[in-house]
């Protein structure tokens, strides 16, 4: 699909360059072996793509239908996914190759067949007391994984340390009130709350944390461990945020230079 996506857009050559580059990249390597949610969301939003594509391109339903089924689908893996909507959806707006009512009617269309796949797992959660949402672990992950870092990098202190006294916390709070605590939902906004608290006390270093270029770089870590020239776990990312980069080069190698 990447390869059909971009030859569209550039032709044969064009297309090879994007699959040779997605294919063999460190990242792509180093995850093979591994099912990740990354890779799912990868592989049915590129098919998402391509459809969407295909339909701006020939103006043919059926594949805006296809584009809009993997589009639902890959937020049900990764909940980012809610934002192509509203860009597919512009875009049908603004496109003057067909009338108004038909572009009413197509996004309307959109909306609906949207609906039909991502309603009934929200419905699923609401039975469960998860709250009518899609995602239900959005607390700990904002808690445990980003305000952890966040908290880390702002003072200083040990992002593992830190992770197993927040936990510990939560814990007691939680066998101290069951009663409070007693659905998914309550704990997933008692975790999103705590969340919100550290990001508004460090809130300009919380937006300009999410403009790092380095994230982009091929993910050449996990590719030395899978060789077994590097460990994970060790506390590489205290030592890459108090010192910099080079010791925690040197930390996270070891004597395995």
């Amino acid at each position: 699909p990447v390869f059909r996506t971009t030859q569209y857009l550039g032709g044969p050559f064009t297309g090879l360059t994007a699959a040779l580059l997605l294919g063999l990249n460190l990242t792509a390597i180093a995850a093979a072996r591994r099912y990740l949610s990354d890779t799912l969301f990868m592989f049915v939003g590129t098919w998402q793509l391509l459809w969407f594509w295909r339909f701006y391109r020939f103006g043919r339903l059926v594949h805006l239908s296809f584009s809009v089924v993997c589009a639902r689908i890959s937020a049900l893996i990764r909940t980012v996914d809610f934002f192509w909507l509203v860009l597919s959806l512009l875009l049908i707006l603004i496109d003057r190759r067909w009338s108004l009512k038909r572009r009413l009617i197509v996004t309307a269309g959109c909306v609906v067949v949207f609906a039909a796949v991502v309603v009934p797992w929200m419905a699923r959660n609401h039975s469960i007391g998860a709250g009518f949402v899609v995602h239900t672990n959005i607390g700990n992950t904002l808690y445990y994984n980003n305000c952890i870092q966040l908290v880390s990098i702002a003072t200083g202190e040990s992002a593992e340390k830190l992770c197993q006294e927040w936990r510990a916390r939560t814990k007691a709070e939680f066998s101290a009130h069951p009663d409070t605590y007693s659905s998914v939902k309550s704990r997933n906004d008692y975790l999103v709350a705590q969340a919100w608290n550290q990001i508004q006390a460090y809130s300009w270093l919380y937006l300009y944390l999410h403009i790092r270029p380095l994230i982009l770089l091929p993910d050449a870590p996990t590719l030395l461990e899978i060789l077994g020239l590097t460990q994970t776990g060790r506390g590489t990312l205290d030592v890459l945020n108090s010192e910099g980069l080079v010791p925690a080069i040197r930390h996270y190698f070891g004597d395995n230079w």
